[in-house]
């Protein structure tokens, strides 16, 4: 039962996030590779009237244990900050919804990371997206 209701709540979500790459207002970013990329891809869509960025990858890798997916964005070239660990299914893809209603930067730049230990600067990058204010 809890796992059909994770499930449920997976989908819903993920729905409630795809709504948003039709919003007319919201920004989008396509996720460019990175050295370990593998073939793997992702988007990016934030819109500021609802306060949420909502970051879709698909075809990631599942990590090899002692690792996992980081996302973190640095906000205007300057403060990063980590948005939390990326969880991928078994179909290889994942997703995260952040709250953005403290976000004031105009540009924002994102990375999903695979780090051996938690909060490792020199993590490889896996992709990169640029998000910026119209």
């Amino acid at each position: 039962m809890n796992d059909l209701r994770q499930d449920t709540e997976q989908v819903q979500r993920r729905n409630d996030g795809l709504v948003l790459f039709a919003v007319p207002s919201s920004i989008k970013a396509d996720f460019r590779p990175g050295p370990l990329a593998r073939g793997a891809g992702g988007a990016a869509t934030w819109n500021p009237d609802r306060n949420t960025c909502f970051v879709l990858f698909d075809r990631l890798a599942r990590p090899d244990a002692g690792t996992a997916y980081r996302l973190w964005y640095v906000v205007d070239g300057d403060r990063v900050v980590d948005a939390g660990e990326i969880t991928v299914d078994d179909s290889g893809r994942a997703d995260a919804t952040i709250d953005t209603s403290r976000w004031r930067g105009q540009h924002y730049d994102m990375m999903l990371r695979l780090e051996g230990r938690p909060h490792d600067p020199d993590a490889p990058t896996v992709l990169l997206a640029r998000m910026s204010r119209q």
